[in-house]
C-alpha cells in the first residue's frame, strides 16, 4: 500500500471512530436515563408532565433531565396561559419543586 493510500485510510479510519464515539456518547445519556428509571432514582417523563400539568396551568414545551449536585433533576420548559414561558426545576425522584 503506497504512502497516499494509507494516509486516506487512516483518516477515514479516525473519522468512523470519532462518529462512532460521539453516536455512543449520545446514546449514554440515554441509556443512563433508562436505568435510573428502572431502579427508581427518576419519574417516568409522563408522570412529570401529568404532575406539571395538575399543578401549573400552561402547556409543557420541552423536559430535560440533568444531574445536578449528584441528584437527577428535570427542568420543565412552560408556556404560560398569559403567553409567557417560564421554566421549572423538579427533583427527578420526589417531582418537589426545587427553588434556584
Amino acid at each position: 500500500m503506497n504512502t497516499i493510500c494509507r494516509g486516506r485510510f487512516l483518516f477515514v479510519l479516525m473519522i468512523g471512530t470519532i462518529l462512532q464515539t460521539q453516536v455512543l456518547a449520545q446514546g449514554g445519556d440515554h441509556e443512563r436515563a433508562r436505568i435510573a428509571r428502572e431502579v427508581g432514582e427518576v419519574q417516568s417523563l409522563d408522570h412529570v408532565i401529568a404532575e406539571v400539568g395538575r399543578s401549573v396551568p400552561g402547556k409543557v414545551i420541552n423536559v430535560d433531565l440533568v444531574s445536578h449536585l449528584g441528584k437527577y433533576v428535570y427542568e420543565v420548559m412552560l408556556l404560560t396561559q398569559d403567553g409567557r414561558r417560564t421554566k421549572l426545576s423538579l427533583d427527578a425522584k420526589t417531582l418537589e419543586q426545587i427553588q434556584k
